[in-house]
């Protein structure tokens, strides 16, 4: 439903691993290429005697585990001098270029000198891919109501009136709103722009205009505040993209996306399938759903599509009201799907949570000392 190209309109992205393995050069190699601590050079992958090997100038060198590199790749690779020897790591982008991070919308500092807009892009990189999964900043203000209240007491009534015509309402959620809202999150502003299409109002885009209106409010701790909260709940929008490009990178696909609702809670998208093996040549696409609905209680949805028909469910409900409605409903949910020429295998329910979840997390408290002994 859901394929790379049509979510994120980039046709290749760069590796970024912060795992990968360095590429060790021999000293009297490197010195044959001139290498200089920090440099940054582009190679080639070329094929040669039935295995991908990156070239530089006349030298070729096995690719390391954790490199996602086909032919015809041309990586950027930055040489450091250890006291190992001499190592090339791959490098997310071009040095002085920002088409990573325009891929998935990040700042530019454009106004910054060269120099500057490099280690700012770095550094921003950096931070984002260490940034926790999921959405526990962004959710609160996603509540029904929250970000209203804000925009009304700074009079940002314009922003209100776009915030409100871009949310969803449950009561009358179809498959093509849904569809908008999904393509509206998996690609960012500035890529729709550079690609000349139509750029629609998604969460983070509106977060940064809600900001932008927030900075002219000076003078009140509780704005500063608020501004914090609001620039962390935008770090995890990005750090989402980013992670969507980098799975992208290496063979699979993996969006999360959080739809907001005007009438209901939000709720988290996990759309996901592995890479191609010889095994399984069409691996098969899963979505998971998580909502924390105040009215039906938290819900995992665990959806798990084979071949393009065959269609298999696990919930968990932590409220048994909930499970049993569920089990009520299931034979007009296999009905609905027939109308679609989906096929449903198995539907399985139950009154609990869902085994297996990472703790959550929450950003510490100002001033919190960190113990990092091992």
């Amino acid at each position: 439903m859901f394929g790379p190209e049509s979510v994120l309109g980039v046709s290749r992205a760069p590796s970024v691993h912060l795992d990968s393995r360095p590429l060790w050069v021999e000293a009297r190699t490197a010195a044959q290429l001139n290498l200089r601590d920090g440099q940054v050079i582009q190679a080639v992958a070329k094929t040669h005697d039935g295995s991908v090997r990156l070239w530089l100038r006349d030298f070729s060198f096995g690719i390391p585990n954790g490199w996602n590199i086909r032919e015809g790749d041309k990586p950027f690779l930055r040489a450091s001098l250890t006291p190992s020897g001499w190592g090339l790591l791959i490098q997310p982008a071009a040095p002085g270029e920002g088409q990573f991070a325009r891929q998935v919308g990040l700042p530019t500092a454009s106004q910054a000198k060269p120099a500057t807009a490099e280690l700012f892009q770095g550094a921003r990189l950096s931070t984002l891919l260490l940034q926790p999964p999921g959405f526990s900043s962004l959710l609160p203000w996603l509540q029904p109501g929250v970000l209203e209240v804000l925009a009304r007491s700074i009079g940002a009534n314009d922003w209100l009136a776009q915030y409100k015509a871009a949310s969803l309402t449950m009561a009358k959620i179809n498959p093509e709103a849904l569809r908008r809202a999904v393509l509206a999150q998996s690609r960012s502003v500035e890529n729709d722009l550079g690609s000349q299409r139509v750029a629609q109002d998604d969460p983070k885009s509106l977060l940064r205009k809600l900001l932008v209106a927030l900075a002219q409010e000076e003078g009140e701790a509780l704005v500063d505040k608020v501004s914090k909260n609001l620039h962390r709940a935008v770090d995890e929008l990005e750090a989402a993209q980013l992670q969507t490009v980098q799975d992208m990178a290496r063979g699979q696909f993996a969006l999360h996306v959080v739809l907001p609702f005007a009438d209901a809670d939000p709720v988290e998208l996990f759309f996901h399938r592995p890479p191609r093996s010889s095994e399984q040549d069409a691996p098969p696409l899963s979505v998971d759903i998580h909502s924390r609905s105040r009215r039906l209680g938290e819900i995992w949805l665990n959806t798990t599509i084979t071949g393009g028909q065959q269609v298999d469910l696990m919930m968990w409900a932590l409220q048994a009201e909930t499970a049993h409605m569920a089990q009520q409903n299931a034979s007009e949910l296999q009905f609905e799907m027939d109308a679609f020429n989906l096929k449903l295998r198995s539907f399985q329910i139950f009154n609990a949570p869902r085994p297996g979840l990472p703790e959550e997390w929450t950003p510490p408290a100002r001033g919190s000392v960190v113990d990092a002994r091992a």
